[in-house]
């Protein structure tokens, strides 16, 4: 039986497209966002800054943090080529195909980011077991906590 500290499985179980169909809604609700997009402008106000959203979807969530803050750059990360190709085209907004815990596959070593959104990921983390769900989910969060500028 595997320990707690022994390292997960390299991959989650991915979602059939239809399933993943079921996940282009925007689940940020007016209340969520006034109090997030408090949260940004309190921190970063006029300043630039760059965001990650990985599992972003179709952009909807990417697009309005860009609308709301001019100075902010994506990079949006989602591992299903159909809901890349929901995004609409933005000059401040890169995508990547690439899972949460393949992430580095996909970026170059030193791009970090300000902000990390995961909005409804961890549970798309997934592998054979609960102990080895918990070790990926606890892996992708520090390989992301690296890729933050502090």
């Amino acid at each position: 039986m595997p320990q707690e500290h022994d390292a997960p499985p390299e991959r989650t179980r991915t979602l059939a497209p239809d399933q993943v169909e079921a996940f282009d809604v925007e689940y940020v609700t007016p209340p969520m966002w006034a109090t997030l997009e408090r949260l940004i402008a309190d921190r970063f106000s006029d300043a630039p800054f760059r965001f990650l959203d990985i599992g972003g979807g179709n952009g909807v969530f990417t697009d309005r943090v860009l609308e709301a803050f001019p100075r902010a750059t994506a990079i949006l990360a989602d591992r299903s080529e159909d809901m890349l190709a929901r995004n609409r085209p933005h000059p401040r907004k890169r995508l990547v195909q690439a899972s949460a815990e393949r992430l580095d596959e996909a970026l170059a070593d030193d791009e970090r980011a300000d902000v990390i959104f995961l909005n409804w990921v961890l549970h798309h983390l997934v592998v054979d077991s609960y102990g080895d769900t918990r070790r990926m989910q606890r892996r992708v969060l520090t390989d992301l906590r690296a890729r933050l500028r502090l």
